[in-house]
């Protein structure tokens, strides 16, 4: 079902449509909401909102346009709102049909030269490709201990987008992403308050919680791979972890992007050595090949293991930090 959004309003934009899918499909780039299109563009919550506010003054269908009530199939076109909400304009690539992730290619078969040891690769001297270890709970105690931390990870270890977790944790009927909602939904079942909203209320952004980590000065800054590794010792157990730095990753066929589409949050429940592991939400595990190269489709889009996200366990080194756009961390001590 084709839907075209009316407006006054004429723009010169390129009409930007986003498609909604509740099974959302990353190589044909549909999204099960619109916000969750704008966000993965580079829009802040704030904006998204403006942009909404835009959506509801337009008929769909020749009915006012309800975000909650959007049929799967539906393409809504955004330009107009966009234009009117007088929010930035961002590139989307100059796209008529569907959103495309910004993501855009550096270098083609480029190959990594000067590794330092043959576990790592590199590009321009920075390390790439690096992933986090996937971790089972069982196995996270036995390497790392127990702890109140870990035992409150054990009771949210199943949910998932298939089982209705992520609504859950939400407490929504619909879906947004969730990572930065399941930072709050933690906190809430472990010691039974939520840090980073007023009472009753969530912090649903990771720009929202780096924000107020920002305004506590609680943000600890680290953007290079020798600035994480120097702060690595100084992040314990409870902290939260930003992921918002733009990064680079290397696919099958040798060619190197850039990911923009970054955003993503975590909760420090081990550390010890020079790693850490993470509690995520809205989460899963990225297809590489056996030379430690991303699987992606035509766009340049990391493939994933499985299409349903949901709850795991991560342990990263300073490496996989740095290649997961690893920004800085949250320091929560005086929170436990």
């Amino acid at each position: 079902m084709s839907v075209q959004s009316t407006s006054a309003v004429q723009s010169t934009q390129p009409q930007i449509i986003i498609k909604i899918d509740s099974k959302r499909d990353a190589e044909k780039n549909t999204f099960t909401s619109v916000w969750q299109g704008l966000q993965n563009q580079g829009y802040s919550e704030g904006e998204i909102l403006k942009i909404s506010k835009e959506l509801e003054k337009e008929t769909i269908n020749g009915k006012r346009f309800v975000a909650t009530k959007i049929a799967d199939g539906t393409e809504i076109n955004v330009t107009n709102a966009i234009e009117r909400a007088g929010v930035r304009k961002i590139d989307f690539g100059g796209l008529t049909t569907q959103i495309n992730y910004n993501i855009r290619t550096l270098a083609v078969k480029e190959k990594s030269d000067n590794e330092p040891n043959a576990n790592v690769q590199t590009f321009r001297n920075k390390p790439i490709n690096v992933e986090p270890k996937t971790m089972g709970l069982d196995e996270v105690r036995d390497k790392y201990g127990d702890s109140k931390l870990i035992q409150t990870a054990y009771n949210l270890k199943d949910l998932n987008e298939k089982n209705g977790g992520d609504r859950t944790i939400t407490g929504k009927s619909y879906y947004q992403p969730w990572c930065a909602d399941m930072a709050n939904y933690f906190y809430e079942q472990y010691n039974g308050t939520n840090p980073f909203a007023k009472p009753g209320q969530r912090n649903s952004s990771v720009a929202g919680i780096k924000r107020w980590a920002k305004n506590n000065k609680l943000f600890k800054e680290a953007k290079t791979p020798e600035a994480i590794a120097q702060q690595l010792p100084d992040i314990k157990p409870g902290d939260v972890i930003v992921f918002d730095r733009r990064y680079l990753y290397k696919t099958t066929k040798g060619d190197i992007y850039r990911n923009n589409d970054v955003r993503h949050i975590g909760v420090v429940v081990a550390a010890k050595d020079g790693k850490l592991v993470l509690i995520e939400g809205n989460t899963n595990e990225r297809q590489i090949d056996e030379n430690g190269n991303f699987v992606v489709d035509s766009n340049g889009i990391i493939r994933f293991k499985d299409n349903s996200d949901g709850i795991m366990f991560k342990e990263y080194d300073a490496n996989a930090l740095y290649c997961r756009g690893y920004s800085g961390y949250a320091d929560m001590s005086n929170y436990q």
